[in-house]
């Protein structure tokens, strides 16, 4: 089915958010690539691509409350925070009964994964994040195949996408309650679908995912629960086929971090990445970190940040830029460990403590919605202004 223009807008008319965000992968052969999709616009970003497992999701789902995308390949459970890059964390194996296993789809509600099997056992089972250890809710019969999983958030509700159901129910998506060990059938698939393993729900609205490639799978599904009937479409971004695809909901809020701007290249050939984790939260004092990577070791360095945007300007005449508009406020020092003259060196500090412990720092009082700019410097003597610089990092503060 191709996707229209009317679709899209149709999508929009909806009430869907610039912000609202459908997370996608699918475990293609080859370089695999983990999508944020707008499901206003249609338009797909890249937030991570890889041809190694971390890339290639059989399940994903996401929390919310700590801004985290968890998503599994097989038994081995990912974590990151929802950014642009993803920053993979192999958190390890998912267990039951002591004994490694598999999971075809992820959800999360109320501080806990979910996910359900289709070898055995078929089950709709609880995973504890932290542990990876799973628990039976509900032995389901084994005539379903749900490859896709997911809570609406809006509502709590339980949802998933089965390729097979038993006699007289047919494939497609169903309401689960593993309290009342039920299903209710909503909708079935599109036209000729017949396998559809990704799933995300949000407000009342489904989001099916096929594997791809997007040669022969042009697109997505989207699908008003209440009513069980397609109202639109979206585009694959998927360019090869896969066996798994998974999807969840980002649900509209505060942006996620997201880095720019080009990091310089010290004189040991040392490329320093930023990043972050956590939830720049307004009402806390401390809990979003500021991290740089492959810094040169044992050098003297600092981050500093600024409020008033973006900027690009050279920083002498070597490689590094000047990432944020001033005015600016530095941190306090720090050292970057790791070995004299190799790139494993690395900075890290907690920016909300830092400007808690710092009440007349610039900006103070911050409130939600304060879009903050942050970058890295540090001594690199032989270079020139014998110092350089990270790439930059852009994030805004939340309630």
């Amino acid at each position: 089915m191709r996707t229209s223009l009317l679709a899209l807008a149709a999508l929009a008319l909806c009430g869907a958010s610039a912000q609202a965000q459908l997370i996608v992968g699918n475990d293609q052969t080859g370089t695999a690539t983990i999508y944020s999709i707008d499901v206003g616009t249609g338009v797909a970003t890249a937030l991570y691509s890889s041809s190694t497992v971390e890339a290639k999701p059989w399940g994903m789902a996401y929390d919310s409350a700590t801004n985290t995308l968890y998503w599994n390949n097989g038994n081995n459970l990912y974590s990151s925070p929802l950014a642009n890059p993803l920053v993979p964390t192999l958190l390890g194996p998912m267990t039951f009964n002591a004994v490694n296993v598999n999971f075809v789809a992820l959800s999360f509600s109320n501080g806990k994964l979910y996910g359900t099997r289709n070898i055995a056992t078929e089950a709709v089972y609880e995973i504890d994040p932290t542990t990876r250890v799973a628990t039976q809710v509900w032995l389901h019969p084994t005539a379903f195949d749900f490859g896709g999983l997911e809570h609406d958030a809006t509502n709590g509700k339980l949802y998933g996408l089965t390729d097979a159901a038993p006699a007289p129910s047919v494939r497609g998506l169903y309401e689960i309650d593993p309290v009342a060990q039920t299903t209710t059938f909503i909708s079935g698939y599109p036209g000729t679908e017949t396998d559809i393993d990704g799933l995300a729900v949000h407000n009342g609205r489904a989001y099916y995912v096929s594997d791809g490639p997007n040669t022969t799978q042009a697109s997505f599904y989207v699908y008003d629960v209440a009513s069980g009937t397609q109202i639109g479409t979206l585009p694959s971004p998927f360019t090869g086929s896969g066996t798994f695809s998974a999807a969840t909901f980002a649900p509209p809020g505060t942006p996620p971090p997201t880095t720019y701007c080009t990091a310089g290249t010290s004189t040991n050939g040392c490329v320093p990445s930023i990043s972050a984790t956590g939830t720049p939260s307004v009402a806390a004092s401390s809990g979003f970190t500021l991290d740089v990577a492959s810094v040169e070791g044992q050098k003297q360095g600092l981050f500093f940040y600024g409020l008033s945007g973006q900027a690009i300007a050279p920083w002498g005449a070597g490689s590094s830029f000047i990432c944020v508009k001033s005015p600016t406020q530095r941190m306090g020092g720090l050292v970057s460990g790791g070995t004299a003259n190799a790139c494993d060196g690395a900075y890290s500090q907690d920016w909300l403590a830092f400007v808690a412990a710092n009440p007349t720092a610039l900006g103070a009082p911050y409130s939600a919605g304060q879009v903050v700019n942050a970058q890295a410097w540090y001594r690199d003597p032989p270079a020139s202004k014998t110092t350089n610089l990270s790439n930059a990092l852009e994030f805004t503060l939340a309630p």
